[in-house]
């Protein structure tokens, strides 16, 4: 029979090997002083599925070369962009579509949060 501890020691190196270590990302966001606007011109963006998008009227597929044009019209006309998402959006799907457009090179990023009353 095998000691006790050599069983201990195999489980161990068992859980060690198998568990998965992540890094998680942070993200930078600027807030603004309360009660103060951001000056300068802004575009509204609301995030109406995981797939979806509305951006000044007119729907567009997250990911599309039509999107990604306006983003880097947006990012030529050195424009903020403020970003909402109706409830049922998951925070993941919401930080993926923040990422793609940071890689599109728009800084200028807000999120428009509302508050329960």
């Amino acid at each position: 029979m095998t000691p006790l501890i050599d069983v201990v020691f195999i489980l161990l190196l068992f859980f060690m090997v198998s568990s998965s270590f992540e890094v998680n990302k942070q993200l930078s966001l600027n807030t603004a002083p309360h009660g103060q606007g951001k000056s300068g011109l802004t575009v509204s963006m609301l995030m109406q599925s995981s797939t979806q998008v509305r951006l000044n009227g007119v729907s567009y597929q997250i990911g599309s070369k039509a999107l990604a044009e306006v983003v880097e019209e947006l990012v030529t006309n050195k424009q903020s962009l403020v970003l909402a998402a109706k409830d049922y959006i998951s925070v993941q799907e919401v930080i993926k579509l923040i990422d793609w457009i940071k890689a599109k090179g728009l800084n200028q990023l807000n999120l428009a949060v509302s508050v329960a009353s």
